[in-house]
């Protein structure tokens, strides 16, 4: 009988551990959205975080990125419902640091958890990248039951063009040389012709003294 009951308690405790393994083994992940997207200098960029706990129960998540300083310029993060409480640090700059929490329980499932909004600042690529080494509690984490179950992480590259605005601008304010030059024309008018007759008369005159001498 006594051996029956230790039986019975090794199974429960095993069954136990091997759930507990199972909930401590779920890859959560984190990614941002979109992956791509082209701006123009100026303009805001909103980017989504979202999460997804693979089934685990999730208390909080820290999210690590970093960002071009010289592209973009952190303007502000907005909390969803998932996680409504968040506190953000921007140390060193270009560096990210987001600490999101439940307001009470936890949070299962797919959601978007977050949203950063930056300001385009000049021409090029501008990648945004988490931090994020598994098994590291320094970076960009997901906890669950006090264990870090993030497994991976996806994040995004954004495009920043001219402004149109501004192109339009600096072609109105540079017109064409040939646009500009100023016509030769040619010479027309009472001037030439008063010329021309005073030749003929001067000639004319000319030939009536040579005649006139000639016939003396």
């Amino acid at each position: 009988m006594k051996r029956k009951f230790v039986f019975g308690l090794a199974l429960v405790f095993l069954f136990l551990t091997s759930f507990a393994s199972a909930a401590l083994a779920a890859d959560a992940s984190l990614s941002l959205s979109p992956k791509t997207k082209t701006v123009e200098v100026g303009d805001n960029l909103a980017v989504d975080v979202n999460l997804d706990t693979d089934g685990a129960a999730v208390s909080s998540v820290d999210v690590v990125l970093n960002y071009p300083t010289t592209k973009l310029e952190y303007i502000k993060t907005t909390a969803t419902t998932s996680f409504p409480n968040v506190s953000v640090q921007d140390s060193p700059k270009g560096t990210l640091h987001i600490n999101l929490t439940t307001s009470s329980g936890t949070f299962t499932g797919v959601d978007k958890i977050a949203t950063i909004t930056f300001k385009a600042l000049a021409t090029g690529q501008a990648p945004v990248t988490f931090v994020f080494t598994q098994g590291s509690t320094d970076d960009s984490n997901v906890t669950s039951n006090n264990q870090d179950i993030l497994a991976t992480v996806s994040g995004g590259t954004y495009t920043i063009t001219t402004s149109s605005t501004s192109s339009l601008s600096t072609a109105s304010a540079s017109p064409t040389s040939s646009a500009s030059a100023t016509p030769t024309l040619p010479v027309t008018g009472p001037s030439s012709l008063f010329t021309s007759t005073l030749s003929w008369s001067i000639l004319l005159i000319g030939l009536g003294v040579v005649i006139f001498f000639g016939l003396a």
